[in-house]
């Protein structure tokens, strides 16, 4: 899931102090283990579209909280995941917004990576247990397999990157069985045009810059406005709302992959 806070200024009253409008990016969107990942909150704002004075972030992972008087910061993470990231903007009149992305991280040098999503056929287990699915993925591998081991035991059919390695009963995972990985979450961010609207004024939600765990769009949006309206789900990235009266608004949205899974 990905948020911004919307500002909807009161036309009657233009210079009325609201709270800021947040939002939040990331680059790379996919990285590796220790890897720094900057994280940019410059598009936020106060009131009178000046930029914020203070940024607190909390990167998702456990490590302490960073605050900033700039709207970048960079972090490594340390492992492999998803990670949920919160920017907390304050502006000069000490008021807060939220904006969040999804940040991925993979570790494609190990087996359990959940790299690209693909599922991987795994050798990790005995030839007597059934396939089993474990979290994240592994590399795109799509191994064919030679004929059943014609020894005292069938065991099963043998990889073939081990075609010519002997198969007995002491080298049960040898046997070829498949276990398979889920993919790992997607990417998910989103920014919005105008930052500052009026009433009854068009907003531009964008989710584009989402993505899944190949590098390709989402199957499916659900958008919450936060302004009390039923959510909405669509098969593009990008929407538009409009809202009847000025305030502060937190809008998220979040996106669903092909594998069906959502961010």
């Amino acid at each position: 899931t990905a948020s911004l806070t919307q500002i909807v200024k009161d036309p009657r009253n233009p210079m009325k102090r609201g709270p800021p409008h947040a939002e939040l990016a990331s680059n790379p969107k996919e990285t590796k283990p220790q890897q720094p990942v900057q994280f940019d909150a410059s598009k936020s704002c106060d009131y009178e579209k000046k930029p914020c004075k203070s940024f607190l972030w909390d990167f998702g992972d456990n490590t302490p909280k960073q605050t900033t008087s700039g709207p970048r910061t960079t972090h490594k993470y340390a492992s492999e995941g998803t990670y949920p990231v919160t920017v907390t903007v304050t502006d000069k009149y000490n008021q807060t917004a939220q904006a969040s992305v999804t940040q991925r991280v993979i570790d494609e040098m190990s087996e359990n990576s959940g790299m690209k999503g693909k599922k991987y056929r795994s050798q990790q287990h005995a030839a007597d247990e059934p396939p089993q699915r474990y979290a994240g993925s592994g590399p795109e591998e799509k191994m064919e397999s030679i004929p059943p081991y014609s020894g005292s035991r069938n065991i099963g059919p043998v990889p073939p990157f081990g075609r010519n390695d002997p198969v007995d009963d002491t080298e049960p995972a040898k046997a070829g069985y498949t276990s398979y990985y889920d993919p790992i979450d997607p990417y998910a961010a989103l920014k919005s045009t105008p930052t500052n609207a009026k009433p009854k004024q068009p907003v531009r939600f964008d989710a584009s810059a989402s993505q899944d765990a190949d590098g390709d769009p989402c199957l499916n949006y659900v958008w919450t406005f936060g302004d009390n309206t039923e959510p909405v789900t669509t098969n593009k990235p990008w929407i538009d709302h409009v809202y009847d009266q000025p305030g502060s608004y937190p809008a998220k949205v979040t996106c669903i992959d092909k594998f069906g899974n959502p961010a």
